[in-house]
């Protein structure tokens, strides 16, 4: 979704939220879901800053592990990555 660029609905819906307000984005979800600070129990102090495997499927093959992979890699392409189709501001052609 990212890749194809700020015209897509999709993107903006999954980086916004379906009001898109800003709230309720799959950033925010994420961040909320994410194990760590003054909220997590002192006997889960080792699990800070990943995320449970929870949902069944695929979740159980791969574990925290992967959880915690693919959490980071949708965080990540807010700030990594330019659209597929888009060039940089003043790159040469």
């Amino acid at each position: 979704m990212h890749h194809m660029g700020a015209q897509n609905d999709c993107w903006d819906t999954w980086n916004l939220g379906p009001n898109r307000n800003g709230k309720n984005g799959i950033r925010d979800l994420l961040i909320e879901k994410q194990i760590g600070g003054p909220k997590s129990p002192p006997n889960m102090t080792h699990m800070r800053g990943s995320w449970d495997p929870l949902g069944g499927g695929f979740t159980d093959d791969g574990g925290r592990l992967m959880m915690t992979s693919l959490a980071l890699l949708s965080l990540e392409v807010y700030y990594r990555h330019l659209p597929l189709y888009m060039s940089e501001a003043g790159a040469a052609r």
